[in-house]
């Protein structure tokens, strides 16, 4: 959206100004998307946007539970893998919020970026 921004900026004095307003239109649209997704919340965007992270970090999960159980079935002492899937839930739900509010930040930004820009090219068309 960017790069289309920028090309707008340059060729907006020699291309036609409904050609530079359907532009504009259709990146308004886009930083309106962004903006939507960035109010999101975390299951929705879990679920929609990293599937593949939250089926490694299941997997992962139910792994380190499963060699923590079997390790300790020959002692019977089962706070270890009580603690190892403790550890395993803190890593990966740092991970995941970190993650969320990155993308969050980052699509906010640019929606806003967007926004800007193309109030700045609507004021010189």
């Amino acid at each position: 959206m960017r790069r289309e921004l920028e090309r707008l900026l340059r060729k907006q004095a020699t291309a036609a100004s409904e050609r530079v307003r359907w532009h504009v239109l259709h990146l308004e649209n886009a930083a309106d998307v962004l903006a939507r997704d960035a109010s999101r919340g975390r299951w929705q965007w879990l679920t929609s946007d990293v599937t593949g992270r939250l089926f490694v970090y299941t997997a992962w999960a139910a792994a380190s539970l499963g060699l923590m159980t079997s390790a300790a079935l020959p002692t019977m002492r089962f706070q270890v893998p009580a603690i190892a899937l403790a550890v395993v839930v803190v890593i990966a739900a740092a991970t995941v919020e970190v993650t969320f509010r990155r993308q969050r930040w980052v699509r906010r930004t640019v929606a806003d970026e967007v926004h800007t820009q193309v109030q700045r090219i609507e004021d010189r068309v």
